[in-house]
């Protein structure tokens, strides 16, 4: 009994550690762990204490399952970079608009929907974590103890973004 659900849930970290694993995907498999074991909901609820920004969480999640008619106020606000286009404010003309004018086009404005960017490319906290962790345990040898923390530095930077790095020189 405790070896299947061990091995089930070890299942589930192996997923968390695919290079393709979106924050989405992350939130999914905690809430379907949670549904099969609710003593994890302490550690793996949406607002749980180790989350730094549950509201950005929240709202890069519901971006990701295209509901940001969804989205509240402080979500809304919180992924305001992520926005592609914004609101097209209204092109000035000669005449001041009238007050039932201006409630118009308030109401027009505020209805308008956003668009976002397509935020797979955001990946979960602890992935990232846990590949540099691991990353540095493999270059930190015996040799390379006595350096200097921004000498350590330089090179663990360019292992992370190697990839990234190797798309800007091909291109």
């Amino acid at each position: 009994m405790l070896l299947g659900i061990l091995s089930e849930l070890e299942s589930g970290t192996k997923d968390l550690q695919a290079e393709d694993v979106t924050i989405l995907d992350a939130r999914n498999l905690f809430v379907e762990t949670i549904l099969l074991y609710p003593d994890a909901d302490k550690r793996l609820r949406p607002n749980t204490e180790i989350v730094v920004s549950p509201n950005f969480e929240s709202a890069v999640t519901k971006v990701l399952n295209n509901a940001t008619d969804q989205l509240s106020a402080v979500e809304r606000e919180d992924v305001c970079g992520l926005q592609i286009n914004y609101p097209a404010a209204q092109a000035p003309s000669g005449k001041p608009l009238n007050l039932s004018e201006q409630a118009k086009e308030r109401k027009k404005t505020s209805h308008e929907e956003f668009k976002y960017l397509d935020c797979q490319f955001l990946r979960p906290t602890s992935y990232m974590c846990e590949r540099f962790f691991s990353w540095a345990k493999l270059a930190l040898t015996d040799q390379r103890r006595a350096m200097t923390s921004q000498n350590f530095e330089q090179p663990m930077f360019l292992k992370v973004n190697k990839l990234a790095l190797g798309r800007v020189r091909s291109c």
